[in-house]
């Protein structure tokens, strides 16, 4: 399987970021799923490092990932603040989200 490449620079910056002290919030937009036997171009097993305020979009409609896929990734993180929105949409995003989605913290 061949990973594209704006799939292995999502998860390679959100890994560095997820160490750097000076990151105080993630964003991630519906990340493609990848076997996590494929190690670190999977970005669920990279999820561990975490920590910081963590927004996570994902589509319902994805064709890169399942909504179970996208559940296994957020509750991969051990971040105490964190938050999930689904759009009803494919993968790419509708224009706008909504106020308030921001997690706390």
């Amino acid at each position: 399987m061949e990973i594209p490449q704006e799939n292995r620079r999502a998860s390679r910056s959100t890994s560095a970021s997820s160490r750097s002290a000076r990151v105080t919030l993630l964003v991630t937009m519906v990340p493609p799923h990848v076997d996590p036997v494929l190690g670190d171009a999977a970005p669920v097993n990279r999820m561990g490092g975490i920590q910081q305020s963590w927004l996570l979009l994902t589509a319902a409609q994805d064709t890169f990932s399942t909504a179970e896929n996208n559940q296994a990734l957020f509750d991969a993180a051990p971040s105490k603040h964190k938050a999930r929105e689904a759009f009803d949409s494919g993968h790419a995003l509708p224009g706008t989200i909504r106020a308030g989605v921001l997690p706390d913290g």
